[in-house]
C-alpha cells in the first residue's frame, strides 16, 4: 500500500502554477505523451472526440497533465502496456454498470485508490465541474471513467508496488 500518497497541497500548488503559466500544463502533457503516448492517444481517440465537447476533452487532458506532474519521480520508467489501460477501462465500466449507488461506488474507489487525492481531483474536475454538465450525467460519467482508467493505469507503474 502507498505509504506516502500525494496531498492536496501538492495538487493545489500544481494547479496554481498552471494559473500563473498557462503553457505549463501543455509542457506536462507533452512530457506525458513522450513517456506514455498510448495513454494520451486513448484520451484523444476519435471515439472520445465524437462524444465529448472540446471543453470536456481539454479538461481531461489538463487533469491528466496535473496528475502526471504530481506523480513525477514516483513511477517506473517502463512504458505503459496498452492492455493494462484496456483492462482498467473494462473493470471501471463493469463496476459502474453493476453499481446501484454511484456515491457508494465513488467512496469505494477512493478507499481502494493508492492515490485518493488524485482521484478526488478527477471527481471534482469532471463529475462536480458545473461547466461540464451540458451533457447527460451518463456521458459525464463516461468522461470520468475514461480519466480514472488513465489514472489507474499510471498507478500500476508506481515505484512502491
Amino acid at each position: 500500500m502507498n505509504t506516502n500518497p500525494i496531498q492536496w497541497e501538492t495538487i493545489d500548488a500544481l494547479i496554481n502554477a498552471t494559473a500563473e503559466d498557462e503553457n505549463l500544463s501543455f509542457t506536462w502533457l507533452d512530457d506525458l505523451a513522450t513517456h506514455h503516448l498510448e495513454l494520451v492517444a486513448y484520451a484523444v481517440s476519435e471515439e472520445i472526440q465524437a462524444v465529448y465537447s472540446e471543453l470536456e476533452r481539454v479538461q481531461v487532458l489538463y487533469l491528466l497533465s496535473v496528475i502526471w506532474k504530481a506523480l513525477e519521480g514516483k513511477l517506473k520508467p517502463d512504458p505503459l502496456d496498452p492492455e493494462t489501460l484496456e483492462a482498467m477501462d473494462e473493470a471501471n465500466w463493469l463496476n459502474y454498470e453493476e453499481s446501484e449507488d454511484e456515491v457508494k461506488l465513488l467512496d469505494d474507489w477512493i478507499d481502494e485508490c493508492a492515490e485518493p487525492e488524485l482521484l478526488e481531483l478527477l471527481i471534482q474536475g469532471i463529475l462536480e465541474e458545473e461547466e461540464l454538465e451540458e451533457n447527460s450525467p451518463e456521458a459525464i460519467w463516461g468522461l470520468f471513467i475514461q480519466a480514472k482508467s488513465c489514472l489507474d493505469a499510471l498507478l500500476t507503474l508506481r515505484l512502491d508496488q
